[in-house]
């Protein structure tokens, strides 16, 4: 590529972008990967970011009445172990639901390589927290929740740490 600057320039630009549009986010984060030397290859993935976002203007995330006025907490989380071809690391993610509509995620490159699988998926620590809070949030707001939040995970191994960590010292 002849210019680095300008897409640099784009990716910055993406960055703030999927800050209100979420499903970009993975491919603006693959593509700011490479910000010290895009090839043309990269310049073409971005280039195919802004035609499919000029495709989907319309697009965005909707809140939506329900038809009950109590309202659910629920997140999904994964996690991969070791799977970045680059540098091994592991990836953790989660997505926490109000009801149908989303109001949280995260998608975060664990800052070591983890020596297990069930390891390198206690993202759950992070996004009971983060449930907790939205929890709280709400009932300062005097709306109730229906019931206790509900967190799904892929993996027994996780649950089982998380239920009796002295299995796992």
């Amino acid at each position: 590529m002849d210019d680095p600057s300008i897409y640099r320039s784009t990716i910055g630009a993406l960055q703030y972008l999927a800050l209100t549009r979420p499903n970009i986010a993975y491919i603006v984060s693959k593509l700011s990967q490479f910000l010290h030397y895009p090839t043309t290859a990269h310049w073409q993935g971005c280039k195919r970011v802004l035609k499919y976002l000029k495709g989907t203007a319309t697009h965005g995330v909707n809140f939506k009445k329900g038809s009950s006025r109590t309202l659910a907490l629920q997140d999904f989380s994964n996690a991969d172990w070791a799977s970045c071809l680059d540098d091994k690391w592991s990836t953790g993610a989660y997505c926490v639901h109000l009801s149908s509509s989303l109001v949280s995620w995260s998608s975060k490159k664990q800052t070591v390589v983890a020596r297990s699988s069930t390891k390198s998926k206690y993202t759950l620590a992070h996004v009971t927290a983060e449930i907790m809070w939205l929890k709280t949030l709400i009932q300062e707001m005097h709306i109730p929740i229906q019931n206790t939040p509900i967190i799904w995970c892929d993996k027994f191994g996780v649950a089982s740490l998380a239920a009796n960590p002295v299995h796992h010292a």
